[in-house]
């Protein structure tokens, strides 16, 4: 017989997913697996700050949640700049940098 975990009451999903990670102890609810989620981490430059992101989402998303014109920014991920249609996995590390233009 399988051990379940036990949830507070009220917050128990409708459904349950299957643990890939250890298949003998059966299904795990959302609610278990709820930090095993991997992040996007997205690095502002010049602010220096970051700010994690749960969901898997186009860079032109990415950059209306941070209230940032496609135009004056570059989105950086490894060594490659990014279109705004490219889509920005989990597990990536992002950076933008503000455009800064001088005189002349």
């Amino acid at each position: 017989m399988m051990s379940e975990k036990r949830i507070p009451a009220g917050r128990r999903p409708h459904f349950r997913v299957w643990d890939s990670e250890q298949p003998c102890q059966g299904f795990l609810s959302l609610w278990e697996l709820r930090g095993r989620f991997h992040k996007v981490q997205v690095k502002l430059l010049p602010q220096n700050k970051i700010i994690t992101f749960q969901d898997s989402m186009r860079v032109l998303a990415l950059l209306r949640k941070l209230a940032l014109t496609p135009e004056t920014v570059l989105v950086i991920r490894g060594n490659h700049l990014l279109t705004e249609d490219e889509l920005i996995q989990a597990d990536d590390e992002i950076e933008i940098r503000s455009v800064i233009s001088g005189g002349v």
